[in-house]
């Protein structure tokens, strides 16, 4: 079932970035680059406001992995657009253990998510660090899912074609005025 699940997913994520990529001329390596920018933001943030040692050393480690991270999408980017094929073509296939996982984390954080509302009053999240630990988690399922789609080939966006044709028209619809002084006067 879960298998399902992840094929699905999978599945929807794909016509996302083709889309994506269709309408923005850019590859799914920018919206791979910017979920890891999320994620370092949420454990700045995290460490900032638990204010302990091992939770920042933990956090140090986590940036420094996810910058390495970032770097290896960058020559994987400069790959890509050179030649066409991916940097580390193994990824989509190794990929789906990771996603499985993701998938059983997910549904054993709602199903917890749920006993725990059940029990604890509201007031329980609004104190704890708990909702930047859940964007840090979907952001981190996201990316996942985003690194093991195949990317198309940059090409000319719609809106940059769009916005053509509107300046285009414009140009053929105004007057041509001749620039300089008046002679009328």
């Amino acid at each position: 079932m879960l298998y399902e699940i992840d094929e699905y997913l999978l599945d929807k994520v794909q016509d996302f970035c083709d889309e994506f990529t269709k309408i923005t001329g850019r590859t799914k390596f920018f919206m791979e680059k910017w979920v890891l920018v999320t994620e370092i933001v949420f454990v700045l943030l995290f460490c900032l406001l638990v204010e302990n040692l091992i939770t920042i050393s933990f956090g140090g480690i986590l940036v420094g992995m996810t910058v390495a991270q970032i770097i290896l999408l960058e020559k994987s980017e400069e790959s890509f657009l050179e030649t066409g094929k991916l940097y580390l073509p193994v990824l989509n296939s190794a990929r789906l253990h990771n996603r499985i996982f993701a998938l059983l984390v997910v549904f054993a954080t709602v199903t917890s998510c749920m006993l725990v509302l059940a029990v604890l009053p509201i007031t329980f999240f609004i104190d704890s660090y708990f909702s930047i630990i859940t964007a840090y988690s979907v952001c981190s399922f996201v990316e996942t899912y985003i690194s093991s789609c195949t990317p198309l080939r940059p090409r000319k966006s719609k809106l940059r074609i769009w916005s053509e044709r509107f300046v285009g028209s414009l140009k053929a619809n105004i007057p041509k005025v001749p620039l300089g002084i008046p002679t009328n006067i």
